[in-house]
């Protein structure tokens, strides 16, 4: 059935948070390869501080203003994202809470809290990308029909996406569901000025590797693309519109979630993940990306942190609410205390 619209006015749902955009930086690891550890100290003489000296004594352009003005702030988190699970008669385990984008391991786990990381004999990530992953996800997305987003969107709205993207093939090829997470990403990358593109869990994963420790797996490569594919159409489409109509004001949604990370204020972080915009108007996605996957990792975790001596690393928005894995914990018996 082909909807009408008129392309002159904004979408009634356009004053909305991105929703979607924000639960997928918070809750579903889309990096496909894993990066380097970074090396943070800058030593005497080296090029980078040789660059830092040259630029300190020149001015900054316009341009360069103008882009600092939009740069994420960096710098520790004010408190972590770190819950330790204690169990009878072994040793501590700990749940981290990440973003998929835009903060450092080193700053989200300031001082000694790296050494959590160090101390656990085994460390649990949502899930460990190999290089066949960008080609399983791009499979997953590609449609086999036409697309129904001609029918879901304005064609201003089809115009503006495809020049977002760089091309209109990419909204004609694949389902709705991937283009509203390649949008994600793009626009992640216009709000994170600064940005060299590394995830911290790429880096949980790398790091635990360097110090001989065990990585594994919550769920497959399949159990995420599986998560991300449920999201409807039409939800897909209603996110694709809102992000289109407002780039700027999904930047702006997007740094401001990545600042309240930084602020370490949990109630502040719950409230923008799992926005009552999630919960309500995009029930399916919020039961594929957060409940069914909680409740699948509860029972693969559960006998684990009964070993101790465990690290689990996954996106902050599934620690939160009442679905999330602290509450659950806690609802079983484990005893969790966030750390500072």
């Amino acid at each position: 059935m082909t909807m009408n619209y008129d392309d002159s006015k904004p979408s009634k749902d356009a004053h909305l948070r991105s929703a979607l955009s924000l639960a997928l930086l918070a809750g579903a690891a889309c990096s496909t390869s894993t990066h380097s550890v970074p090396i943070y100290e800058i030593t005497e003489g080296s090029e980078a501080e040789l660059r830092a000296q040259e630029a300190a004594r020149r001015q900054p352009t316009e341009e360069e203003l103008e882009r600092e003005s939009r740069r994420v702030s960096s710098g520790p988190v004010a408190r972590p994202y770190l819950w330790e699970v204690e169990m009878d008669g072994v040793a501590p385990s700990y749940l981290f809470g990440t973003v998929h984008a835009g903060v450092t391991l080193d700053e989200a786990l300031p001082g000694d809290h790296i050494g959590t990381i160090a101390a656990a004999e085994k460390v649990f990530v949502e899930v460990v990308p190999d290089q066949d992953l960008a080609e399983r996800l791009a499979e997953a997305g590609r449609l086999r029909g036409e697309s129904p987003l001609p029918q879901l969107l304005p064609s201003i709205v089809l115009n503006d996406l495809a020049n977002i993207l760089g091309t209109p093939e990419l909204a004609r090829r694949m389902k709705p569901w991937f283009v509203m997470m390649t949008l994600t990403q793009v626009r992640a990358s216009q709000a994170l000025e600064g940005w060299d593109g590394n995830s911290m869990d790429s880096t949980v994963i790398e790091f635990a590797r360097q110090q001989g420790i065990e990585v594994a797996p919550l769920e497959s490569a399949d159990d995420q693309i599986n998560a991300l594919a449920a999201t409807p159409d039409r939800q897909a489409a209603e996110e694709i519109q809102r992000v289109v109509e407002d780039p700027e004001g999904a930047d702006a949604r997007m740094r401001a979630l990545f600042s309240t990370y930084r602020s370490g204020d949990v109630e502040a972080m719950e409230a923008l993940v799992m926005s009552d915009d999630l919960v309500q108007e995009s029930p399916e996605a919020y039961e594929a990306l957060f409940v069914r996957r909680n409740r699948r990792w509860l029972r693969r975790l559960r006998p684990e942190l009964a070993e101790g001596g465990r690290f689990v690393a996954v996106g902050l928005g599934h620690l939160l609410g009442e679905d999330g894995l602290v509450e659950q914990l806690e609802a079983s018996g484990a005893r969790l205390r966030r750390l500072r």
